[in-house]
């Protein structure tokens, strides 16, 4: 999947707790955050701890891969 929006994350992370068979709550335990967290990350309700959101990542098998683009840099509105 290619992430292009802080949403694209949080459905990420969703797809890949849900393909997982894991709850929110379960998901929630794995990382030492609540489930609410789990959940507003997955909607993408407000800005969330950068350091929670790679835990989770980590926890479901996702990792992030950096490359540069070949279009100019775009301005990151958050």
């Amino acid at each position: 999947m290619v992430i292009t929006n802080p949403q694209d994350i949080g459905r990420a992370i969703a797809e890949r707790r849900r393909e997982a068979g894991w709850s929110v709550s379960e998901l929630a335990d794995r990382i030492g955050a609540s489930p609410q967290w789990v959940r507003s990350i997955e909607r993408n309700d407000h800005p969330v701890r950068s350091d929670l959101m790679l835990q989770a990542m980590c926890a479901l098998g996702l990792d992030i891969t950096l490359k540069k683009t070949p279009q100019a840099p775009l301005p990151i509105r958050l």
